[in-house]
């Protein structure tokens, strides 16, 4: 643009000092130097002419070079507003990409406690299979204990076939007796049995499983009631009479 203001300048400069002496030339020239100084004006005036249209088509450059420079100013905003906003996103993912990585940790910390705490609670049901294990072994030793006790107890336990009275008693405590030794004697109170004996007259009237009445002379309101179970088929004789034995039993009253 200054060297296009230059050469404008230079060419007004041109038309002025031909201008002067053109002016000069009229006032005392003949008509060739007229026509010659013409020449040269209008020479100039070309110059100026073209100068002139340097000067414009460098401004026509200069406002497209300035729309173009307004045009990049703009580009480059954009570019750097995008840019703002390229950073302002990846600081935001940054940061979402720190938030992931902190969930991913606890959880994975979470996880490291679900594995620990399934472990101790893996030992602690082993730890309870064993002692359950154990348990069972003292439950069974306790059970095989007192089964050997119970033998013991049932062995030296003495049992009767029967429920009685203990009449006597032929051993003592710490003695050493025999499988066939008798030890004590039993006498069966449930029912009792009298041996009778009854003469070949009234033996006639004697059946088995006839009702009996027993009485006592030492007791006269006691009445006992009887069934004879036994008749003995031979008798035997005594101051000439025959008796025959004869069991009756009775139950003794409560």
């Amino acid at each position: 643009k200054r060297n296009s203001q230059l050469e404008v300048y230079r060419a007004q400069l041109s038309l002025g000092i031909a201008q002067q002496n053109l002016d000069t030339i009229l006032s005392g020239t003949d008509e060739d130097e007229i026509a010659i100084l013409e020449m040269s004006v209008e020479a100039a005036n070309q110059s100026l002419e073209q100068a002139q249209k340097q000067v414009d088509t460098t401004k026509q450059s200069l406002e497209q070079a300035q729309k173009r420079v307004d045009a990049a100013k703009q580009s480059l905003e954009q570019a750097r507003k995008q840019v703002d906003a390229a950073k302002q996103s990846e600081e935001q993912a940054q940061r979402q990409v720190e938030a992931t990585k902190q969930s991913l940790e606890q959880a994975q910390k979470r996880v490291e406690a679900a594995r620990q705490s399934e472990e101790q609670a893996q030992k602690q049901v082993e730890v309870a299979r064993q002692s359950e294990e154990q348990a069972k072994k003292q439950v069974d030793a306790a059970r095989q204990s007192l089964a050997q006790a119970q033998k013991q107890l049932d062995e030296a336990t003495i049992t009767a076939s029967f429920d009685g009275m203990v009449a006597s008693v032929d051993a003592d405590e710490g003695d050493s007796v025999s499988t066939a030794e008798t030890i004590i004697h039993l006498i069966d109170l449930s029912t009792m049995e009298l041996n009778v004996e009854v003469d070949e007259i009234d033996i006639a009237g004697v059946k088995p499983g006839q009702r009996a009445i027993i009485e006592v002379d030492a007791l006269p309101a006691l009445e006992l009631e009887g069934e004879v179970t036994f008749i003995s088929p031979l008798g035997r004789e005594e101051a000439g009479v025959v008796l025959y034995e004869v069991k009756i039993s009775f139950n003794v009253p409560e």
